[in-house]
């Protein structure tokens, strides 16, 4: 049975309706009105252990990254290697820095919005 035709007939739940089955007729969009209402009213947890754990772990992964790419490129520029423009990259014929820099791109992306948000304060 679709329930979307009697969405565009009005109801207005009894006070026996609203003891019986509060759940049904207030609910989470009568309670997201009122925590939404007052700024004193919306608290919401932050989850900053697991946040701080998050980004301590993802703080480790990019470091890790860092130093493969920077060994890398010390490696490139090292005088017994093949020539290497360590200064573009365009036409770029690494396939490992194009990995190291894509990874750490992505790592970077989840954890910049987590430590901004948590610098806050």
């Amino acid at each position: 049975m679709s329930i979307l035709p009697l969405a565009n007939k009005p109801f207005k739940p009894s006070n026996q309706d609203l003891g019986e089955k509060p759940w049904k007729y207030r609910g989470y969009h009568q309670f997201t009105s009122f925590v939404a209402s007052d700024d004193t009213f919306f608290v919401l947890r932050r989850f900053g252990k697991l946040s701080a754990r998050i980004l301590l772990s993802l703080q480790d992964e990019i470091s890790e990254l860092e130093s493969k790419l920077e060994s890398l490129e010390s490696l490139f520029a090292h005088p017994n290697t093949p020539d290497t423009h360590n200064g573009t990259f365009r036409g770029e014929i690494s396939q490992d820095r194009k990995r190291y820099i894509s990874s750490i791109n992505k790592k970077l992306r989840d954890y910049t919005p987590i430590e901004t948000r948590d610098s806050r304060d």
